[in-house]
């Protein structure tokens, strides 16, 4: 391309015709300066002022410049393209004709790796819903651990179930949920030391043990909520008998007249809904929940199979067919040191013999297994003193016996008054035989004797005439344990003061070690509580519908309509 250009010089001019590379055409930037100045050299008849020669100077750096930013091109850099102006953001239709086309390969990644994160902000992390969703238990200001422990235990376990969920690291059991509704249970982890509550700590130990994320619910709106919360990771709601029968009944108020209603584990309103019918979808299925029942009866309207219990149930309970959990004593003992026999007696030589009391109204005369005068005998003709842990009140609440004091009791026992757990076991631990005196009925206590080396002396308040010694007809304070026999348990009817007195004379002459049942270990417990757990509870209760509509069991078989949308008992083929 050729280009004349007029040079002036005085009055004078001269037209020069001279070469100008193309820049597109170009070949290399770094000649063109050279390439121009060539072209611009005057010749011998051309005589240029200084001014002129400046001007010839910045045009040809003017048009480098232009060149350079024209190309996008720089020695050793690359120019950064605007984002909308990107290849994969244009068509080649919609591209400039100055942003050349150049089309870049994606880069391949491998089939196993997730994808990468994109930033958000300034590099800040994303919050997490395991971190900022629940209440902040180790705020010191909240108070959740001294006065809702139960609240800051379903904070910690509920955390630690969306963590898992999050990144996918769940362990086996993890992301499955039981729901403890049972008033009972939740005392378990407040220290409660009823036996309901010893029973219910087992359960939570065999939980914990197979991984399971288990929450409170002192009520039962708490249990509603967690699993409307939940439901497709809830496995079974455990609670107790009288709130699955509220749950499945008509929704009222609590009953201030019904003692089971009382204390923080019933207050609040029980929302509508609370098992599920076509009319409530929300609502728990009948067949996930389970009864926490410690006594030897149904609770549960599917009945036996929906029942679990503390002991294995003899025939002749309506209880038999009750699903055995168990419990374990062995943490409890087996943190107490075992005292030698030797070592037992007291300054005076007298074995202590511990009566299993912990009201005073256990002693009412006609509903305590012994008199006060066969204490005396016993006393005098064993060598032995009895003590115990009592406070003042009736065999059950305001029953009988609420007006006994301890100057009723027989001569010469000491009441330490109502102890702690602790204190109770390192009494019974220096004792050589427990007392039973009637009440109360399948206590703990004899196993944690057991446990710590002490036998158990089991009164027979009822029997067979003709057959007294038949434990088939027997009735005692413990019936469970009534099926051993002497140097761990002595059974003695009731009222017979020459067999209680050998009782404790042969108990004391044959100590025993730390004896727990072998069904009564931990680990046993949590083998019993996974196989309920693993079992198809709403394919057993469809068969249980079936054979309640063809007569085989009696038993509601209209229930069906509680855990079915459709409101039939068996899936449609």
């Amino acid at each position: 391309m050729s280009k004349e250009t007029t040079l002036r010089r005085g009055s004078g001019s001269v037209t020069v015709a001279r070469a100008i590379p193309d820049p597109m055409q170009a070949t290399s930037l770094a000649t063109a300066p050279m390439m121009i100045l060539e072209v611009l050299q005057p010749s011998p008849d051309l005589l240029l002022t200084r001014r002129n020669r400046s001007a010839l100077l910045a045009f040809v750096f003017c048009l480098f410049i232009g060149a350079w930013l024209f190309l996008g091109k720089a020695p050793g850099r690359t120019r950064r393209i605007p984002y909308y102006l990107t290849p994969s953001r244009l068509t080649p239709s919609a591209r400039p004709p100055h942003v050349p086309y150049v089309p870049q390969p994606r880069p391949r990644r491998a089939p196993n790796l997730p994808n990468p994160q994109k930033p958000h902000g300034r590099d800040r992390a994303r919050p997490r819903l395991s971190d900022v969703l629940f209440f902040p238990q180790d705020a010191p200001e909240s108070g959740i651990q001294l006065n809702e422990p139960w609240l800051a235990e379903n904070t910690a376990r509920l955390r630690a179930l969306f963590r898992c969920l999050e990144d996918d690291t769940c362990k086996k059991n993890q992301a499955s949920v039981v729901i403890l509704e049972s008033y009972f249970i939740t005392g378990s982890y407040m220290d409660w030391t009823g036996g309901e509550s010893i029973w219910g700590r087992s359960v939570i130990k065999a939980l914990s043990d197979l991984g399971y994320t288990y929450l409170f619910a002192p009520t039962l709106s708490h249990a509603l909520h967690l699993y409307q919360t939940l439901p497709t990771l809830t496995a079974a709601v455990i609670a107790d008998p009288w709130s699955i029968t509220v749950c499945n009944s008509k929704p009222g108020e609590p009953d201030p007249a019904n003692p089971l209603t009382q204390g923080f584990a019933r207050t609040g309103h029980f929302a509508d809904g609370c098992v599920r019918t076509p009319q409530s979808p929300g609502g728990i299925p009948l067949w996930k929940m389970l009864g926490f029942y410690f006594w030897p009866f149904p609770g549960h309207p599917l009945g036996m199979a929906w029942t679990l219990s503390p002991e294995p149930w003899g025939a002749r309970t309506l209880g038999a067919g009750n699903a055995y959990v168990g419990y374990s004593v062995e943490t409890q003992c087996g943190v107490v040191p075992f005292v030698p026999h030797a070592q037992r007696d007291g300054a005076d030589g007298k074995a202590q013999a511990w009566v299993m009391a912990k009201r005073l109204g256990y002693f009412v005369p006609g509903r305590s297994a012994w008199s006060n005068a066969v204490y005396d005998a016993a006393s005098a003709a064993a060598d032995v003193r009895f003590a115990l842990g009592a406070d003042q009140g009736g065999i059950e609440n305001g029953g009988a016996g609420a007006e006994m004091t301890e100057e009723d009791l027989p001569r010469g026992i000491k009441n330490y008054g109502v102890l702690e757990q602790e204190a109770f076991m390192r009494q019974l631990a220096k004792s050589r035989v427990l007392i039973g005196i009637g009440n109360p009925l399948l206590s703990p206590s004899p196993y944690d004797a057991l446990c710590l080396g002490v036998p158990f002396i089991n009164p027979i308040h009822g029997w067979k005439a003709d057959e007294p010694l038949n434990k088939a007809h027997w009735d005692t304070q413990h019936d469970i344990l009534a099926q051993l026999d002497p140097p761990y348990v002595y059974n003695v009817h009731q009222g017979d003061e020459k067999a209680f007195v050998k009782a404790i004379q042969d108990a004391i002459r044959t100590p025993i070690d730390r004896y727990i049942l072998p069904r009564m270990h931990q680990h046993e417990i949590t083998k019993r509580v996974d196989a309920i757990l693993k079992t198809d509870l709403k394919g057993e209760a469809e068969k249980l519908l079936e054979r309640r509509r063809s007569g085989v069991e009696k038993g509601d078989h209209q229930i069906g309509r509680r855990f079915t949308s459709s409101g039939a008992s068996r899936k449609q083929k």
